[in-house]
């Protein structure tokens, strides 16, 4: 994985202004739960112990399926599911279903301050948060895949034909 969970959850909860929220139902402070995620603070980890309890709150205050979108990539390493693929035809299919899945959002789009069904609304949500996040996910992590390989092809390149200084 390219980037820490403690990072994506402290960067979603601040975003999200939830941080307070999540920590009451706890029964920590919100400084001390901010403080165990803020990925500059080397002391302070969240441990693997907290993540359970963290996830049963997510889910307490309405957040839930929301962090599992949010979490696809970690939740596939955890199932030992591999999410870098390096196969670049893989991204064609995702495109065609991401361009699928935003012409649905985009008919959503027009009529979105006039909606005022609860469901409808869930079902945006839940789609956004299972259907497309994950996608994006799976393009990202082929990008990233790609990315590494050129990094590593280059650095061997270089590595080859650096001049030798005869001392």
């Amino acid at each position: 994985m390219s980037y820490s969970i403690t990072q994506v959850l402290y960067d979603w909860m601040h975003e999200k202004r939830i941080v307070t929220l999540v920590a009451k139902e706890m029964g920590v402070k919100d400084n001390t739960l901010s403080a165990k995620l803020r990925p500059s603070n080397p002391q302070a980890k969240l441990t693997a112990d907290e993540l359970v309890p963290l996830f049963e709150v997510f889910r307490r205050v309405g957040y839930g399926k929301e962090s599992e979108g949010i979490l696809h990539e970690f939740i596939q390493a955890l199932q030992n599911r591999d999410a870098h693929v390096e196969n670049d035809e893989t991204m064609v299919p995702l495109v065609l279903s991401l361009a699928k899945r935003l012409g649905m959002l985009s008919e959503c789009a027009g009529k979105i301050d006039t909606i005022n069904d609860d469901g409808e609304l869930v079902r945006l949500c839940t789609m956004l948060r299972t259907e497309v996040l994950p996608v994006i996910l799976r393009m990202e992590a082929i990008v990233d895949a790609r990315l590494k390989k050129i990094r590593r092809c280059r650095f061997a390149e270089n590595a080859q034909f650096e001049p030798v200084v005869a001392r």
